[in-house]
């Protein structure tokens, strides 16, 4: 009897004590929770202040030209026919135009939505092109064509951002990266035609896809190692200081143009290769 009087004094000893502990454990976590929030909150700040795709100015080229140029190879060699090949091409561009500057505010559409970093498990392109592909397929089975093929070109969108390795690898300093992000989609838009960029998208081989999510997450897996190479390939310079040693103007240029060329082919054709297999998907489920 003495022992287990014993017994229920420890336990309720023990009881005491945990009851005593849990408020500062949960204290700690949600400590823990909040510094791993505002450090998140950080992190897309500065992202989204130096991102480049916030207008409809020169610095959306990836937007512009190249996705026009990969959609509409890449759908002429699937076989899609006018109008829809328009319409397809057309609107590739247009999350670019729609996507919200501000909403939601702890990661504006415009970034979150065009961006899917494999490593850090951040960014929501493979869920946006998943979500319009089905978009693209239910519209098809209501015999609404036109407007199919305006999901499928907004899905393709965020399939091929995460073909630039800029879009799939967020390390880094925010501000150096926004000045070699834009250095590498200028000179993919400037060389389309010279480093046969549209010949390589309609030849490349199509990549069957089983799920759009998976494929964006795939092809970032991919695009993602080949930023170091852009980082090596492209250097950063100041132009002008200020009479305090200030930098005001900073510029990327070209350390290694081979590389970028490089860079820039192989990712052009990883990229058609999975936008075919996005085609041959919408397709398979029509």
């Amino acid at each position: 009897m003495a022992g287990w009087k014993r017994f229920v004094s420890l336990l309720v000893l023990v009881l005491v004590m945990v009851g005593n502990a849990l408020p500062v454990m949960a204290a700690e976590i949600d400590s823990q929770e909040f510094k791993q929030q505002k450090l998140k909150f950080m992190f897309v700040k500065l992202l989204w202040e130096n991102w480049p795709h916030k207008d409809s100015g020169y610095e959306i080229k990836w937007g512009g030209s190249t996705h026009k140029t990969i959609a509409g190879e890449v759908g002429r060699a699937m076989g899609i026919g006018d109008p829809y090949l328009t319409t397809f091409r057309e609107y590739s561009v247009k999350p670019d135009e729609e996507d919200s500057m501000w909403w939601p505010p702890w990661c504006p559409d415009r970034l979150c939505k065009h961006v899917y970093d494999p490593e850090l498990h951040f960014g929501s392109a493979p869920q946006a092109c998943s979500e319009k592909a089905w978009d693209a397929i239910s519209n098809y089975r209501q015999g609404k064509l036109r407007e199919a093929y305006q999901e499928l070109g907004r899905a393709a969108h965020y399939l091929m951002d995460v073909g630039n390795p800029y879009h799939s690898n967020l390390e880094g300093d925010p501000h150096t990266n926004k000045l070699k992000h834009d250095f590498y989609e200028k000179y993919v838009e400037g060389n389309i035609q010279k480093l046969g960029l549209d010949t390589i998208a309609y030849s490349a081989p199509k990549i069957t896809i089983t799920n759009p999510y998976t494929a964006v997450e795939e092809l970032a897996s991919f695009s993602r190692m080949y930023k170091y190479s852009l980082d090596s390939a492209i250097g950063v310079r100041c132009n002008f200081y200020d009479p305090t040693g200030v930098c005001l103007e900073w510029e990327a240029y070209a350390v290694d143009e081979a590389l970028i060329k490089m860079v820039a082919k192989t990712m052009i054709q990883k990229t058609a290769g999975y936008t075919k297999g996005l085609i041959e998907y919408f397709e398979r489920n029509n």
